[in-house]
């Protein structure tokens, strides 16, 4: 199944995350997809009717090396298996996801460190009916093709949705599949 997976840098004002006024390149959100194979998606539904628990490590490495990023200023390079640090997430048999994660570049000039909520529930065919995650947390560095990072560590914010997948747009591969066997198995 398709999901959806939508950037955007943020500010923090008080104890709020908002999103910045400009429009400019940078600061608009980037959209990319993330895919699930059927059979990964027959395990959650296992997992969750067993009473839930520690989401599938090959699931969560790929979410965390191909899109757990900041693309919002062009094409981010994908993590290297090592430079995930943590990447944690749960979920309960009542589909509530909750996790952290904590992701940095070999000389940590680059990285990203946040928390995971979501929920994810399954229609009458096994199929994925809800898949939702919102993605908070701080990132830092720029890579070759992503120039232009603000200073420090920035928030950074992410939404994962279930895609209906009608229309094409919906169909575009993930970004980072150019290397399938490495997407797949998240090596």
């Amino acid at each position: 199944q398709v999901i959806k997976v939508y950037t955007r840098v943020l500010e923090k004002r008080g104890d709020q995350h908002v999103a910045l006024p400009e429009k400019k390149m940078g600061t608009l959100t980037a959209v990319d997809h993330l895919w699930f194979k059927k059979d990964e998606v027959k395990d959650l539904l296992e997992l969750v009717k067993k009473g839930g628990g520690e989401f599938p490590k090959e699931l969560s490495r790929r979410i965390a090396r191909f899109h757990l990023l900041d693309n919002t200023r062009g094409e981010s390079l994908s993590w290297r298996k090592e430079e995930i640090h943590t990447m944690k997430l749960e979920v309960s048999s009542e589909g509530l996801l909750v996790g952290g994660f904590s992701i940095k570049s070999g000389d940590e000039k680059m990285g990203y460190e946040g928390e995971i909520r979501g929920k994810l529930s399954f229609g009458r065919d096994g199929g994925l009916s809800i898949f939702e995650c919102l993605v908070i947390g701080e990132h830092w560095g720029e890579g070759p093709w992503t120039r232009g990072a603000r200073p420090g560590r920035s928030p950074l914010g992410q939404v994962l949705i279930l895609s209906p997948a009608t229309s094409g747009h919906d169909q575009t591969p993930p970004q980072s599949i150019r290397s399938s066997s490495a997407y797949w198995a998240a090596e």
